[in-house]
């Protein structure tokens, strides 16, 4: 039972070997697919282990705690690699359909390599509990994302992938520094034994710790777009395609949100982070860009980069619940991300299906689109309710659920703020809604196309857990609590 996350990581990584020598490309994307449905299995056997016999903790190379790799595999890790194993088979199984006609086929074996990867370091970052590999598992991570990005051989793919990379560089340049001054007064890199050292090193060493918790929190702010270090976003979701879009705002993002996290509260610790007021820093930067981003997004006229700019607000949601540092705030987080995932990423799938049946990324391209693509229109439908937060939908639970974790805070005034972005969300959905089912006269008359089986099959997935979870909340809710448990609250 020890070594199950070990083979998860090691499958990831042979499928990243192996794929180019198999033949035809396709097989690569069985594959990993194979591989994601078995890690997702994996996953599912851990977390009822632990439920039985508490977490896992794995010492690599019989070195001593603190001298090598340590996993920790608890309740919080394995619920996310559970859920991100999950949604991303689902999107793989989409990509089967939809790489034929958006992919090049000389591309097609370095895709799902790169996925293989980027998947690797997305399980490490859950599982690893030292912050050097944290750093190793950022830097592969990035690389993988700028790869996808450019997996499309166009010029604005290129200038995106460009612009990520740099900015990427820096953030985990940043994160770097911020390890270094932890190491300087800790003198060790796992976070266990940092967390039990960091109350004397505060004391003893007060700037250094704020010079780290600056380094790194901004490294992360710009990894997971938070206003106003969201430059890189629009243009690297809006140029990707969109099955890479949708694995980069629901899984990519929400890995470097779960980093933040483990920083926060297994590095640092809520005492020093209220000390040093770095929850007033967190609920600024977070009531700004859940206003900024949904003014941005009023203001496109690309349904990608109106999805792109919304993701910006809905960090700033994230944000907001992280910076309340308590247990109903987290738990408030972790359903939040969880819904986040699968609207965003169902809604960036039906980006990619419009594509497909020909139609442009342009808002005024999907007037009277539900005539010829019914289903595809459907779909948008429940991601734009869920985004908005209408009862029925994840999203509305997910709302309500921050809204009590703030009240419980007495910080009414930002139940007030969640009600007016999420009107400026309906001022903006509700329009592509609206536009899809009524013709407007003078555009070019559309022709139905028929979507692949699989591409149907994966949004009917993401559209049933919607509304699943929109219901029945209770479904996820003892695993999340379990996982606040284990964060250590």
């Amino acid at each position: 039972m020890t070594s199950l996350a070990i083979i998860q990581l090691v499958l990831f990584l042979l499928v990243a070997l192996f794929s180019p020598f198999l033949t035809p490309p396709k097989r690569n994307q069985w594959l990993l697919l194979l591989v994601l449905i078995v890690n997702t299995g994996i996953s599912a056997v851990l977390l009822l282990h632990i439920e039985s016999s508490g977490p896992i903790t794995l010492l690599l190379g019989g070195h001593q705690r603190g001298l090598g790799i340590e996993l920790l595999i608890d309740a919080f890790s394995v619920l996310f690699t559970l859920f991100l194993g999950a949604l991303g088979s689902v999107v793989q199984i989409y990509a089967l359909g939809f790489m034929k006609t958006h992919i090049p086929k000389t591309q097609h074996t370095a895709y799902s390599g790169l996925m293989a990867i980027l998947f690797f370091a997305i399980f490490g970052l859950l599982y690893t509990n030292d912050l050097f590999n944290t750093y190793v598992l950022i830097e592969i991570l990035s690389i993988a994302t700028v790869a996808l990005i450019s997996i499309v051989r166009k010029k604005r793919n290129f200038m995106a992938a460009l612009r990520y990379l740099l900015i990427s560089e820096l953030a985990s340049l940043s994160v770097l520094f911020g390890i270094a001054l932890i190491y300087m007064v800790t003198g060790t890199l796992n976070m266990t034994l940092i967390y039990e050292a960091m109350p004397r090193a505060f004391a003893n060493y007060p700037i250094n710790v704020t010079l780290a918790l600056g380094f790194m929190g901004m490294g992360l702010a710009i990894k997971t777009a938070i206003f106003p270090f969201h430059e890189w976003l629009p243009d690297a979701y809006t140029s990707a395609p969109s099955s890479s879009s949708a694995i980069l705002s629901a899984l990519v993002s929400k890995a470097y949100m779960v980093v933040l996290i483990k920083i926060l509260f297994r590095v640092f610790g809520s005492a020093i982070i209220e000390q040093l007021g770095a929850q007033w820093v967190m609920i600024t930067l977070a009531a700004v860009a859940m206003i900024v981003g949904s003014l941005f997004a009023l203001g496109q006229t690309s349904f990608k980069r109106m999805l792109a700019y919304s993701s910006v607000a809905q960090v700033g949601y994230l944000l907001l619940a992280l910076s309340l540092l308590s247990r109903a705030g987290l738990e408030a987080m972790l359903f939040y991300m969880i819904s986040h995932a699968l609207i965003k990423g169902t809604l960036f799938l039906v980006a990619g299906s419009f594509s497909t049946q020909h139609i442009k990324d342009s808002l005024k391209a999907l007037s009277g689109v539900a005539y010829v693509a019914p289903f595809t229109a459907l779909v948008l439908g429940v991601g734009a309710f869920g985004m908005v937060g209408i009862p029925g939908t994840s999203g509305f639970i997910a709302k309500f659920h921050l809204a009590m974790a703030l009240g419980d805070a007495s910080r009414w005034g930002f139940v007030a703020l969640i009600m007016l972005s999420s009107i400026l969300n309906a001022i903006y959905f509700f329009p592509v809604i609206i536009n899809s089912i009524v013709k407007q006269t003078g555009t070019v008359p559309l022709k139905r196309d028929h979507l692949p089986i699989s591409m149907v099959l994966s949004m009917s997935v993401l559209l049933i857990a919607i509304v699943t979870l929109g219901f029945s909340p209770s479904l996820v809710l003892p695993y999340i609590e379990a996982a606040v448990t284990a964060i250590g609250f």
